[in-house]
């Protein structure tokens, strides 16, 4: 089972990180702009943070767009890109357990696991054995090494 997280490339790098993804994680904000990404029977995932996230996925399933714009961090795309029968809701509950079990943030801040650390707490319930690659910085010497989470090098 193999876990991709948000809008990590695949293609350009799969000498480093190979090419076969089983799920794939995603919030409007990370969605991979290059469908050729995604392999067919990836299950795409879909991890709601917000409730307008959930409208976000409304218009894009049902290409109509009403006027949701503002309340994102960055703009997300407006067309989706995969296959609609292999996408789904993770359980809000996932998130839940990373954030305030695993974490033990505060629920008063409205602050959020990752959507690597979710990744992490899904594996864990879905595999007897978990092994993490590509999970956090790169060391701080390494100024080419680039930061796929933010889709920039370290500056």
């Amino acid at each position: 089972l193999i876990l991709r997280l948000n809008d990590a490339p695949v293609k350009e790098h799969k000498k480093d990180v190979g090419e076969r993804t089983s799920i794939h994680l995603f919030f409007p904000e990370s969605v991979l702009p290059n469908p050729l990404e995604n392999n067919d029977n990836t299950l795409m995932v879909f991890v709601p943070f917000k409730p307008l996230d959930f409208l976000w996925l409304r218009e894009v399933l049902l290409k109509t767009r009403i006027k949701v714009r503002c309340g994102f961090w960055c703009q997300p795309p407006w067309e989706g890109n995969g296959n609609v029968s292999q996408l789904c809701i993770l359980n809000p509950y996932v998130t839940y357990e990373a954030t305030y079990k695993l974490l033990q943030l505060n629920m008063s801040n409205r602050r959020y696991a990752t959507t690597g650390i979710i990744a992490l707490n899904l594996a864990l319930h879905m595999c007897q054995e978990v092994i993490i690659a590509g999970f956090g910085y790169p060391g701080n010497h390494d100024n080419t090494t680039p930061i796929h989470y933010y889709n920039i090098g370290r500056s």
